[in-house]
């Protein structure tokens, strides 16, 4: 019986993690780069994103042409996203045409041509990026969280970076970068589907050199979170916003019970905050919460959007739910309606192969190692109300809370 997991650190450094589904036919398989704004140089911020889009541009053995027609040929997928803390490239493919995914991306990430031409065009369509997600208030409104709550340490920097950052990057900057960051001891090979762990780690040590290790300097941790206002003016309709305080980061056990939390405050159409401002009151079509978490930091927010009539009311009732699940928790009823949702979602959710790569890199990332999902559940399972209460007690500090918000503010 084949195992599920498995597990390869190459001299140089890299990783490769796999997870063996036999029911699939298919294998999804991702490069992910340990980069991200917190690594950026001062003034070059975008810059690991932009790589990322560059990455698509050609290689020295492959235009960019050949390398979607290669993929397309099979029928697979490919495709690759930029978060805080990592960059990937990622195909899905038939299981038979893995070889082929693994010398695609592998090329791409060893051997990209970042021809001058390629990039001054490429910069155009991330400053269309740039600008369309300006155009995009309830969009725009989450990536000001993160600015907002850590501004000026790195990690508050802007994902997409700025029309002046990303405007005056050079070819010499970008390859500089690349240098640095893009090297074997901070790359994860992730692959998910019907794959043998063995046969992908020996393709991987084939395509990167087995003594070119590399390094990278540390970064720091967060500064301790203060309560801040961002209000940004625009001519919208709504106001769109969000109420942000500090959390628990990836890999605290503390954020299981925050998960609780957040599946009864707000995570969907019966929590309280959906069920107070949306059903009883009318208020507001969109309301809800969410966590993000990163190495060392993270945070719950709050969301909404409402009319600018209603915004006062709407944040006043915000904070009084947030407040009142403080105070008294949840309910028995509530607790264990949670718990059964998140076990649901999680299934439902890891149903691709794609999303298995995804969570798999999360575990190598934050925690050094692949699991089951089953074992994140068991500790789901065995929360307490106790727990729930502490995790609540710890992260709703009004004092520390973050109002982001954008609308027609003085007009």
């Amino acid at each position: 019986m084949v195992p599920p997991f498995g597990k390869t650190v190459l001299p140089n450094g890299l990783r490769v993690v796999t997870e063996h589904m036999p029911s699939a036919e298919s294998v999804a398989l991702g490069l992910f780069v340990t980069a991200g704004p917190e690594k950026e140089p001062t003034g070059c911020e975008g810059i690991t994103h932009f790589i990322e889009h560059s990455l698509f541009k050609g290689t020295h053995r492959r235009s960019a042409r050949q390398i979607a027609e290669e993929v397309d040929s099979v029928g697979g997928e490919l495709n690759g996203f930029t978060e805080r803390e990592c960059t990937c490239i990622y195909a899905r493919v038939l299981a038979e045409h893995l070889p082929l995914a693994v010398d695609v991306l592998c090329d791409m990430l060893l051997n990209p041509s970042f021809r001058p031409d390629d990039l001054e065009r490429e910069k155009q369509v991330v400053l269309d990026e740039i600008r369309q997600y300006e155009d995009t208030p309830h969009e725009l409104v989450h990536e000001l969280v993160p600015q907002t709550m850590w501004e000026g340490h790195p990690l508050g920097r802007a994902l997409l970076g700025s029309v002046g950052s990303i405007e005056s990057l050079t070819p010499e900057e970008v390859r500089s970068y690349f240098a640095q960051e893009y090297h074997p001891a901070n790359i994860i090979a992730v692959a998910a589907g019907r794959v043998e762990h063995k046969c992908l780690a020996d393709m991987m040590a084939h395509a990167f050199s087995a003594d070119d290790p590399g390094g990278s300097d540390p970064v720091t941790d967060p500064p301790p979170v203060t309560g801040r206002e961002k209000l940004v003016a625009r001519r919208t309709e709504q106001v769109h916003f969000c109420l942000a305080t500090p959390a628990f980061p990836e890999a605290d056990d503390a954020r299981y019970p925050l998960a609780i939390v957040d599946e009864v405050l707000g995570a969907g159409a019966s929590s309280r905050l959906f069920q107070e401002i949306r059903e009883s009151r009318g208020l507001a079509y969109g309301v809800g919460s969410y966590t993000m978490a990163f190495r060392r930091a993270g945070a719950f927010v709050i969301t909404a959007s409402v009319s600018p009539s209603n915004l006062a009311k709407v944040l006043e009732l915000s904070r009084a739910e947030r407040e009142r699940f403080r105070r008294d928790g949840p309910t028995d009823a509530e607790l264990a309606r949670a718990k059964e949702h998140i076990k649901g979602s999680a299934a439902l959710a890891l149903e691709t192969t794609g999303a298995r790569v995804r969570r798999l890199a999360g575990c190598e990332m934050y925690w050094g190692r692949p699991f089951p999902v089953e074992e994140s559940l068991a500790k789901i399972e065995a929360v307490k109300r106790a727990d729930v209460m502490a995790a609540a007690e710890q992260v709703f500090d009004p004092g520390r809370e973050n109002y982001v918000a954008i609308g027609p503010f003085g007009s």
